[in-house]
């Protein structure tokens, strides 16, 4: 196969640029209510970064010949779906169940 190099901008996909402290993390309490507010309808910056991330994973699991920017602008209405039905939300505490679960059971 071939490799290829493209670069894309955040306002390629419509989305507003932001500065790093926006984006930066804290300790494991701060980061869960960031989570769970952004899983809530929450917009802004931490919305942007995980839609365009999840968008990205989708295009690189079945990349279609349309221009990368296009590629990802479709796939962030999936991800911006499974977000705003809930069913992200739905995931999560599915997977916090089962940890929890799982670190019950652990010898």
């Amino acid at each position: 196969g071939t490799v290829t190099t493209e670069k894309v901008a955040p306002e390629d996909v419509g989305l507003t640029r932001s500065e790093p402290d926006a984006l930066r993390g804290a300790d494991a309490a701060f980061n869960a209510d960031v989570t769970r507010r952004l899983l809530a309808g929450e917009g802004g910056p931490v919305r942007d970064a995980v839609l365009l991330n999840a968008s990205a994973g989708l295009v690189a699991l079945a990349p279609t010949e349309a221009p990368l920017a296009a590629q990802l602008e479709s796939a962030m209405e999936r991800a911006a779906s499974a977000v705003d039905s809930g069913a992200a939300g739905d995931a999560l505490d599915r997977w916090v169940q089962t940890s929890r679960s799982l670190a019950g059971s652990a010898p």
